[in-house]
């Protein structure tokens, strides 16, 4: 056998088939190619025991390893190799990972791996040699694992709940009902743009965000450092919190409907503006954006109407009981049940003074009280200002109120102008006990 082999090795030759490149061949003369078995072939020998021809004949047979001796020059086999065109960086195509890709339809899937053909000089020779003292005649690199391979491949299992869970997410819809009977939704087109991450992405880099579940089903967050190796799209709750309050900003933008003043429609017929303090409709913004947040990073679609701060829209200060101070007019009148039930003249405060003018604005009888006597500030001795008895007292606001005035023989005009009152409004002693019996604490008061 050491002979065939001796007499063989200038046939020699070897074969490597590259990956998508071709072959090459190697001979054993260019290598110099020889075969040395020194005593391993004495030792198998002696080795045998001679007894043992029996176990032969029975058809059992007993195997021996001798080194085939086979010896090359490894530097020609080096300059060999590293002459090889397929080998040259030039031709060398790295790699690919699969990796999460959109795609046009709005969704994530998986981009399959590329295996590329690089491969190390280095890792070539070592393959070869191998080979050559194997004496195969035949080397395909590839199956040998000579080239680079993909780190993250299509069926990696990490990479496919990634994909499953970003289009469990944009699956999730958060439907606003407005008070129109319209609807907003945040739906999978809005939400793909907010996923981090993908090529060319501005947020790519984002800070690393909070990380964990968000409930059973929820999302553990991730960011730019462990979203890499195929895996660069990925859910950064903070980013998603700050695109919800982006867009409860925007649909606040549609909702809220604030006012400080109601619209009164005078029995003159004119058209006044009632500081009423703040009313209407209000998104109460924070409560929403934590809630749409937990809807989506937890991928629970929902309905429903936004939070609001507040939401009350007052019945008309034209309707119901009310009574109207008109002070330009110098005019009082009640209304029950939205209808003229009263009218009467009045003398409103001193209208040049600050301190005595009568105060303008929405307000609703506070206390109804009989044979009052009100008293002015009291002066440096500790002695009231004034001192007037009534009969009927309604109050609207602290001291001001509506009450009858019997010192009084005129009423309307302009006598608010030069003798108007210390800030309520006067009436006549008929007209304040009609009011006052046809009236009810809480009844509004509408001042302009």
């Amino acid at each position: 056998e050491a002979e065939n082999l001796l007499a063989n090795s200038s046939d020699y030759q070897i074969e490597i088939d590259f990956r998508d490149r071709g072959s090459e061949w190697i001979s054993g003369d260019s290598i110099s190619l020889g075969y040395e078995y020194g005593d391993g072939v004495e030792q198998m020998l002696a080795s045998q025991d001679k007894y043992h021809w029996i176990e032969g004949v029975l058809g059992e047979t007993r195997s021996y390893t001798i080194d085939n001796g086979v010896h090359f020059d490894e530097e020609q086999l080096a300059s060999i190799v590293k002459s090889f065109p397929e080998l040259s960086e030039d031709v060398q195509v790295a790699p690919v990972d699969a990796r999460c890709v959109r795609t046009a339809e709005n969704a994530f899937a998986i981009e399959p791996e590329s295996e590329g053909n690089r491969i190390e000089s280095s890792r070539a020779l070592e393959c070869i040699s191998e080979a050559i003292r194997q004496q195969k005649r035949l080397l395909n690199l590839s199956a040998a694992g000579a080239y680079e391979s993909p780190a993250v491949t299509a069926d990696d299992p990490e990479l496919n709940e990634r994909v499953a869970q970003l289009n469990h997410f944009l699956e999730t819809t958060v439907t606003y009902d407005l008070p129109d009977g319209g609807q907003w939704t945040i739906g999978r087109d809005t939400l793909i743009e907010w996923v981090s991450g993908g090529s060319g992405s501005d947020n790519s880099g984002a800070d690393i965000t909070e990380e964990g579940d968000f409930g059973t089903d929820g999302l553990e967050t991730g960011n730019a450092e462990t979203g890499g190796s195929g895996m660069d799209y990925y859910i950064d709750a903070q980013a998603i919190s700050g695109k919800c309050a982006e867009a409860i900003a925007s649909l606040a933008s549609i909702v809220d409907d604030i006012h400080t003043s109601r619209t009164f429609y005078a029995t003159s017929g004119r058209t006044v503006d009632i500081a009423s303090g703040t009313f209407g409709r209000q998104i109460d913004q924070a409560a929403e954006v934590e809630q749409l947040a937990s809807n989506l990073l937890n991928f629970e679609s929902a309905e429903r109407e936004p939070a609001y701060l507040m939401n009350t829209y007052p019945e008309s200060l034209n309707g119901g009981d009310y009574i109207e101070v008109d002070l330009s007019n110098q005019m009082v009148y009640l209304y029950k049940d939205g209808g003229l039930f009263y009218d009467t003249p009045c003398v409103s405060g001193l209208a040049d003074d600050p301190e005595r003018v009568t105060i303008t604005g929405l307000f609703k009888i506070q206390e109804k009280d009989r044979d009052r006597t009100l008293k002015g500030k009291p002066d440096e001795n500790g002695v009231p200002t004034y001192e007037s008895f009534v009969s009927y007292w309604m109050g609207f606001s602290g001291a001001y109120g509506l009450h009858d005035a019997t010192w009084r023989d005129e009423f309307g005009g302009d006598i608010y102008e030069y003798a108007g009152s210390h800030g309520c409004v006067n009436l006549p002693y008929s007209a304040a006990e009609a009011i006052f019996n046809n009236v009810e604490e809480g009844t509004r008061v509408i001042v302009f």
